[in-house]
């Protein structure tokens, strides 16, 4: 309202009762004096990145933490509950237990060797899925080059939130508090019936410059996770135990982030069709530092024995070479389908 007429207004309501004068004090008491408008599009998409990047958990220069989080996992219609917590001192040195229905795994990383202790016979494809999970949930289904497809406004509970959608699915939307751009909540699905996909987060705690959800569940084809975080909190230093390996555990050259060998080629022709299709998957799989198979199970209890066309490709198969710095080293990896 422009100085002028407020003038003009306020002249007039001399001229009126006590009471009309009380009504539109509280007229203009209810209009916000600066009304928060929806963020611009570059604006959003700096929200989005900020908020994704946020929930990374194991991002170098964070401060040290203690994640402890209550698991239920359905594996194909069978459902197992467990605990799951990270002691993270930085992306080289941080220890992880994992323990769901009878499956147990604790690994600690130390430098450049990762020591592996596990009650099955092979990494399981609950740990590796939880653990990809847990450590970066949004980075899963938006990787970290979203952007802003369109913003609006909404009111959930009689709170307004800001509401971002990061895909061409009109259905994705990342939900910020307006007064500070924090995210409240996310809801992502697939609009593709036969390539089922959903997230969902919420309840919200921030902790630095981290802002990770407290409650949420994933859903793919066939498995559903659902995490709830009992306790995330910053570390000022970890027991002189904590980081010592557990006994009889295995070692292994390790780096947080290793990369394809440069110049290295490789091709693996498809693994062998079976009757019926996929009877052998999910397939685990350990490649060597020469890139061949040194270790292989079926993960299906009802796959039958290893035929002779599956053997000769285990045999001659050829898979990537991973590298830390210049030192070649091992990869395990659990195959869910046939390729």
């Amino acid at each position: 309202m422009c100085p002028h007429r407020f003038r003009i207004l306020f002249f007039m309501l001399l001229q009126r009762p006590l009471f009309a004068v009380f009504a539109l004090s509280l007229a203009i008491l209810a209009v916000p004096l600066h009304p928060q408008a929806l963020p611009s599009r570059t604006q959003a998409n700096k929200l989005l990145q900020k908020t994704i990047e946020s929930q990374n958990l194991q991002l170098a220069g964070k401060p040290p933490f203690r994640l402890v989080a209550h698991v239920r996992y359905n594996f194909w219609g069978e459902t197992s509950d467990g605990v799951y917590e990270i002691l993270w001192a930085a992306p080289d040195r941080f220890r992880e237990t994992f323990q769901l229905g009878k499956m147990t795994e604790i690994d600690v990383a130390l430098g450049d060797k990762i020591h592996i202790s596990r009650n099955t016979s092979t990494l399981t494809p609950q740990f590796l899925d939880l653990r990809s999970f847990v450590h970066h949930p949004m980075f899963l289904y938006l990787g970290s080059r979203s952007t802003a497809h369109r913003i609006y406004s909404e009111l959930n509970g009689g709170e307004r939130r800001n509401c971002i959608v990061p895909s061409e699915n009109p259905n994705d939307k990342v939900c910020l508090d307006p007064s500070t751009n924090l995210v409240v909540s996310v809801n992502l699905e697939s609009p593709i019936p036969t390539q089922p996909y959903n997230l969902e987060e919420d309840d919200f705690v921030s902790l630095g410059a981290r802002r990770y959800p407290r409650h949420m569940v994933r859903r793919i084809s066939g498995q559903t996770i659902e995490v709830k975080v009992e306790k995330l909190e910053e570390v000022t230093s970890f027991s002189p135990d904590v980081f010592v390996p557990p006994l009889n555990s295995e070692a292994r050259d390790w780096c947080p982030h290793p990369t394809l060998a440069p110049g290295y080629y490789f091709h693996t022709s498809p693994f062998p069709k079976t009757n019926p299709p996929g009877t052998f998957f999910p397939f685990y799989l350990l490649t060597g530092t020469d890139g061949h198979i040194k270790k292989s199970i079926s993960l299906n209890p009802s796959a039958p024995p290893i035929d002779p066309a599956i053997a000769k490709w285990i045999r001659y198969a050829q898979f990537p070479i991973w590298v830390c710095g210049s030192k070649p080293i091992e990869s395990e990896e659990i195959r869910m389908d046939e390729w």
